[in-house]
């Protein structure tokens, strides 16, 4: 199937697409591979999945208008943490411009996560941008794109690797259970405790955890250690 990322569009030159393509490819891809999102975030997507429940929509427009939750909100984490860089060209000179984060307004996950299909940040979004001359003014994010390589690899990356790591980060889990019934000794040094989690998971399941993917999981069973119990 032809992806979204390959249309070319009048409006743009060689190698930019368009910012509502780019979220028509992430809706697409975001059933299959799913980021592991932090915990106020998949918080944020429980309670909002919880509100299209209780609404009369049929189960393949709730399903739909979900992925286009997940997408709105993995697409605007990737912006406002400047891992996407998003440009616009300036009405006069049509030189390409950055647009400036600095500028766009951070929601908490209540406020955040769109009600519904009908939501649309990229086209009823407008964000700061400088222009040629120094002057500021805001451009509408339905006129926004980025760099096709550069899509293709933050894709790759955060979405498709990412999601290709989780069983990885699970297995990491069943090592830590097993070695040292959860919670690894303190006076243990990183780079043998590394190595033991990896052979445990290489000699029980035939795959090699990466060290990043280690220490990821490491650091989310400790976070939720210390959380209290009436948080779980």
């Amino acid at each position: 199937m032809r992806s979204w990322l390959d249309f070319h569009e009048a409006s743009l030159g060689e190698g930019e697409v368009s910012l509502g393509a780019v979220f028509n490819e992430i809706c697409e891809l975001i059933s299959q591979h799913e980021p592991k999102w932090p915990r106020e975030w998949k918080r944020a997507l429980d309670d909002a999945l919880d509100k299209l429940l209780a609404g009369p929509l049929d189960q393949e427009t709730l399903e739909g208008w979900h992925l286009q939750q997940k997408a709105t909100l993995f697409l605007r984490l990737e912006m406002e943490e400047e891992r996407l860089q998003v440009y616009v060209r300036d009405p006069v000179t049509e030189k390409v411009l950055c647009l400036r984060c600095e500028d766009w307004m951070r929601f908490s996950p209540k406020e955040y996560i769109p009600v519904g299909g009908h939501d649309n940040f990229i086209l009823d979004g407008n964000y700061g941008v400088i222009g040629a001359d120094g002057t500021r003014f805001y451009a509408h994010l339905a006129s926004a794109f980025v760099s096709r390589q550069e899509i293709r690899i933050l894709i790759n990356k955060r979405l498709i690797r990412s999601h290709n790591d989780a069983p990885q980060g699970a297995l990491v889990r069943q090592s830590v259970l097993a070695l040292w019934n959860g919670d690894p000794p303190l006076r243990l040094a990183a780079k043998t405790r590394n190595f033991e989690i990896q052979e445990w998971v290489r000699k029980n399941h035939n795959v090699t955890p990466s060290i990043a993917t280690i220490k990821r999981e490491l650091r989310e069973m400790r976070l939720e250690r210390q959380r209290p119990k009436s948080d779980r």
